[in-house]
């Protein structure tokens, strides 16, 4: 399901979100640079090509927020829970796999 790379492209990806998101909110939502919103789009770009939908649909619903002013807050509390699950998830299919290449 995902090869040597894209696992290391995926954990990296999710080590710097996690590292953004829990810089953010102490600058405050309404004061995000424009690299920090080219990073979010990045992770987004990254996580659709590899199938998560509604992780990506949550950073892209952040990034509007952001710029719109609008829900930034719940937004990002909804991106946290969906980074939270795909994390369980990712690490999951990681673990069944070589799992799987071990027994045979």
């Amino acid at each position: 399901m995902y090869d040597t790379t894209t696992q290391q492209d995926v954990v990296n990806t999710l080590i710097y979100l996690r590292s953004l998101l829990e810089r953010l909110p102490l600058n405050g939502l309404a004061t995000v640079r424009e690299e920090d919103l080219r990073l979010l789009q990045q992770a987004r770009e990254l996580f659709a090509q590899h199938g998560a939908n509604y992780l990506t649909d949550c950073l892209q619903q952040l990034e509007d927020a952001i710029q719109t002013q609008q829900q930034a807050g719940v937004k990002f509390l909804q991106l946290q829970t969906a980074l939270f699950l795909f994390e369980r998830l990712f690490t999951r299919d990681v673990c069944r796999e070589e799992t799987a290449d071990a027994i045979d």
